[in-house]
């Protein structure tokens, strides 16, 4: 079993608020390339208290006195009787509301992420690209109704970018890596309760895999202990268990954290278990992968599908015209920009067909021209056609139009 902690004594500190909360329980999950999420459930408090100052507040949930733990963000936050439940997770999990519809043209992948991130606020001492790879610039990167995170998740498996966090009382980082060295060790070793592997000719999920992650689901071990200093991201060194002594180091993939402590303390130290779960005490269950197997995160987030064909309007400068054979590529405007800022993210230059079927149509700020995307990719859009543009359309064509060259 791992070693018990001295003293069973978990705490929370939110940022800019003093109280007298008690943690009287708590549980969570965190895994490599997911958002976090724990409850935390409090006794104490203030007569009164306005429950919705405290949310967005970043707080720090403690599992020991050594400083091991989880930052975050109060997401929720409800009184139940004379107990509270609230919820932490991290500043990426904001990502998840809404939905977006942009197109990002000649940027490479960790550009792109870092340009979300700190159009959110979580800015460049909140997150680290520590990359050792070189990634070409895409020519077309659409984000087509899906969400910021679910954008960046699925940019990252694409690519083999896992990202995990990094944790202090001070603030939570979020750190994309794409080889193990960006994994830090967690200093003393660790001796496991418990560890269940999994057989090579078992069931490892579906059928059909690639060499890789066939190997991924095979080196997967899973196991339980009392230690609160794993981390998921971090890599643990083993010891006591004498299966493993092929590797003696590991990549915790997932942890899931638990823990009770009542409200009067004991003398005594260490978990308290019944046959049924936990009654008092720290406890985790985790998810290990040999270190020397290299992680690459599963693809998950599937790229989405969009209609067959898009009317989009020609951005020229007003006084810009074309005529006669249609020029290679020529800068159009999406009209799903929701956020109203007809940017460069809603704009792009594409390229067309032998044939737009325009040349009764003269090519204008305001026309507009059917994008039509092959097998329903949204980052291969190609010009395949002219629509005609109604004579009323014209006086509003200055809509469309991008700024005048200086």
């Amino acid at each position: 079993m791992f070693v018990p902690a001295n003293q069973t004594h978990f705490s929370l500190t939110i940022d800019g608020f003093e109280h007298d909360f008690h943690v009287l329980a708590f549980s969570g999950e965190e895994a490599i390339s997911k958002p976090y999420f724990f409850t935390v459930e409090l006794v104490g408090g203030r007569p009164g208290m306005d429950l919705q100052r405290l949310v967005d507040a970043e707080a720090f949930l403690a599992f020991d006195t050594r400083g091991n733990g989880v930052h975050g963000r109060i997401y929720h936050i409800q009184q139940n009787a004379d107990r509270y439940n609230l919820v932490l997770v991290p500043h990426l999990s904001y990502l998840r509301h809404g939905v977006n519809r942009r197109i990002y043209q000649r940027f490479p992948v960790p550009k792109i992420i870092a340009l979300i991130l700190e159009e959110h606020g979580i800015l460049g001492d909140a997150y680290r690209l520590e990359l050792k790879a070189s990634y070409r610039a895409r020519d077309y990167c659409t984000q087509y109704d899906e969400t910021d995170l679910h954008f960046i998740q699925r940019l990252c498996e694409e690519e083999g970018i896992h990202f995990h966090f990094q944790h202090s009382a001070q603030g939570h980082v979020l750190v994309f890596g794409d080889d193990q060295a960006v994994f830090p060790r967690i200093g003393s070793p660790a001796s496991f309760g418990h560890v269940r592997g999994r057989e090579a000719g078992g069931s490892v999920g579906p059928t059909l895999l690639p060499a890789a992650e066939r190997r991924y689901w095979i080196d997967r071990h899973e196991g339980q202990g009392e230690q609160p200093g794993l981390a998921s991201g971090h890599v643990v060194g083993l010891s006591g268990y004498p299966g493993l002594e092929c590797n003696d180091l590991w990549l915790l993939t997932e942890v899931t954290h638990e823990g009770k402590q009542p409200q009067v303390p004991r003398d005594d130290a260490g978990s308290v278990v019944d046959e049924d779960g936990l009654l008092e005490g720290y406890r985790s269950r985790f998810t290990v992968l040999a270190c020397n197997t290299t992680y690459r995160p599963v693809l998950i987030h599937r790229k989405p599908q969009v209609p067959d064909q898009r009317a989009v309007v020609i951005a020229l400068d007003e006084q810009e015209r074309l005529s006669g054979r249609p020029p290679e590529r020529i800068e159009v405007m999406f009209p799903w920009d929701r956020e109203g800022r007809f940017d460069d993210k809603s704009r792009c230059w594409l390229s067309g067909v032998a044939s737009w079927g325009c040349e009764r149509t003269p090519l204008r700020a305001g026309v507009e021209v059917t994008v039509t995307f092959p097998d329903s990719d949204p980052d291969h859009p190609l010009i395949s056609g002219c629509r005609c543009c109604p004579e009323e359309l014209a006086p509003f064509a200055g809509a469309w139009a991008r700024p005048r060259r200086q």
